[in-house]
């Protein structure tokens, strides 16, 4: 939640996609390395997962602006909120299958 104003200010000085782009870009690599680690508790696991937060932050804020500006104005309440339902169901079925291959397969699994 800290990196909500910086998003938001960088996403105003690069653009909504160029910075829905590099968020995402930077949200892919930071789960990948999150993937390699060893250790998922080890101090580099919450460096790396405290990016994962910065990178995602980037893509809500911007997302949201891709949103609000781009979408026709009758229509930008109904697609932000279709925009949080898809988001949250996301996380929740990512959050199944993450706990399914932590059981199945180990604690780095779930982190891929």
């Amino acid at each position: 939640l800290l990196a909500a104003p910086l998003a938001g200010n960088l996403t105003d000085r690069l653009g909504d996609v160029r910075m829905l782009v590099c968020s995402g870009v930077m949200a892919f690599m930071s789960y990948g390395m999150l993937g390699l680690l060893s250790n998922p508790i080890s101090s580099s696991a919450l460096i790396i997962g405290m990016w994962v937060g910065v990178s995602e932050m980037g893509v809500v804020v911007s997302s949201q602006a891709l949103i609000s500006r781009r979408a026709p104005a009758g229509s930008r309440g109904t697609l932000g909120g279709l925009m949080t339902v898809a988001g949250s169901s996301g996380i929740l079925f990512v959050g199944k299958v993450g706990g399914w291959a932590y059981d199945a397969i180990g604690p780095g699994a779930s982190l891929v």
